[in-house]
């Protein structure tokens, strides 16, 4: 008897899964992500390490992640997704006496591919978690120098929020190349 009253009340969660086959298109910002994470942790060592002997750096300006996603439901509630990131960064430079003696402007972009599972699907809500990795290209440029680097980085999504029928608000709670926190708009068409 217990077993036919949990099937009842889950049968709902049931009826409104993303079928095989639908699209989700999102757009969204994220804040403290693994770019952010890596400028701190390598300015604060440059710093440690040298003493204080070379330029330090002050954050002026710091753009959130914007990005945008473009999901493929493979099977009822899983997705397969592709997403680009952007974001930017300016940084005063500053001398041993906290002097600005420059500036440094960044460019960080991001692809990835990933995918995830919606394990609730009500009519205006789904919950769902997910990951991806990714590979971003960073340029910084001080006066005419410019450097060019990348790395592999990746995004868990330890839990997802959509609100809303075709049109919805996400929000999502994760760590890394789109951020800690993510917010959103998402349709399905």
């Amino acid at each position: 008897m217990k077993k036919i009253i949990v099937f009842f009340i889950l049968l709902p969660s049931f009826l409104f899964a993303q079928e095989k086959g639908t699209f989700d298109y999102n757009i969204g910002a994220g804040v403290f992500n693994t770019n952010f994470l890596i400028d701190v942790t390598s300015h604060v060592l440059t710093e440690v390490v040298t003493l204080g002997g070379v330029e330090n750096s002050r954050a002026v300006l710091r753009t959130p992640a914007f990005n945008a996603t473009f999901k493929y439901a493979v099977g009822n509630n899983w997705f397969v997704n592709a997403d680009g990131v952007c974001e930017f960064a300016k940084y005063d430079l500053l001398d041993k006496n906290d002097v600005v003696v420059g500036q440094e402007i960044c460019s960080y972009y991001n692809i990835g591919v990933g995918t995830e599972y919606h394990y609730l699907n009500e009519k205006i809500i789904q919950l769902y978690s997910g990951g991806a990795v990714g590979y971003t290209f960073r340029t910084s440029r001080v006066k005419d120098t410019i450097k060019n680097n990348a790395h592999f980085n990746f995004q868990m999504n330890l839990i997802g929020v959509r609100i809303g029928k075709k049109f919805a608000g996400t929000f999502e709670l994760g760590a890394g190349y789109k951020g800690l926190v993510n917010i959103g708009l998402s349709y399905q068409p």
